[in-house]
């Protein structure tokens, strides 16, 4: 009896060890493609749940959201390029001192997104409304996380003078049509790059819905894609030193 049970505890041990933990109570396994997009970007640590363990994927993503996303990713990317060019490192210090350049009117210093904030700022990413607000409690548009993503990476491509973020004239493919999206807008440029590398899908009938709000399940999505790409390019980066 004492042999059986053994046998049935390393069992269940090796059972309990083979299931991934669920990240959130609301995103379980089977949830479609969110699981594995949200578990990928929990494990990096770069987004976090509600108090209560949830994710609420439904819900609108804000402009606060949104910030504290980015600046994780951001210092992340500077720690991987560290490993290549401490220089790197001290670009990111140096954008990280300089706490009264690009404050918002209605962001306080001691609220708790201001250093993110200040942050993404000095790097020129983040852009207000008339007046210096930030507006961080309103819901963040797909237009708006197209071009702030592509401009935090067109920085480092600068940085980098490596052309790792490609300019639209580089890609090797034609435009994409949108048909909902002119080319003379403010985000056309940023939905191209971002299509082509594979971070941002329209829907079927291809519009990109820019005015919509993003969900926190769709930006799951995009980071995580834009995430791998960063990486890809690192790695490459890495390998050419």
């Amino acid at each position: 009896m004492k042999k059986i049970s053994l046998v049935m505890l390393l069992t269940l041990i090796l059972l309990l060890i083979s299931i991934p933990a669920n990240a959130f109570e609301d995103v379980p396994h089977d949830h479609w493609d969110h699981y594995d997009y949200i578990d990928k970007l929990q494990s990096e640590g770069f987004i976090r749940g509600y108090p209560d363990n949830t994710f609420q994927g439904d819900q609108e993503l804000t402009r606060y959201e949104m910030i504290m996303v980015m600046a994780r990713i951001r210092h992340r990317l500077f720690y991987e390029l560290n490993s290549i060019n401490p220089l790197f490192w001290e670009v990111e210090v140096a954008l990280g001192h300089c706490p009264d350049r690009n404050s918002f009117t209605d962001v306080d210093k001691d609220h708790w997104a201001f250093m993110n904030l200040d942050f993404l700022g000095n790097g020129d990413i983040l852009f207000g409304y008339p007046g210096g607000t930030f507006n961080g409690n309103r819901s963040v548009t797909r237009n708006e996380l197209a071009v702030v993503f592509d401009t935090m990476f067109d920085e480092l491509r600068y940085i980098l003078a490596d052309g790792v973020w490609p300019d639209p004239e580089e890609m090797d493919s034609t435009p994409v049509r949108i048909p909902d999206l002119p080319d003379d807008h403010w985000a056309y440029d940023s939905y191209q790059r971002l299509i082509w590398l594979g971070a941002l899908e329209g829907y079927p009938d291809g519009t990109v819905k820019g005015d919509y709000a993003m969900t926190r399940f769709e930006m799951a999505i995009v980071i995580a894609r834009i995430w791998d790409r960063m990486v890809y390019e690192i790695e490459t980066l890495t390998l050419q030193q």
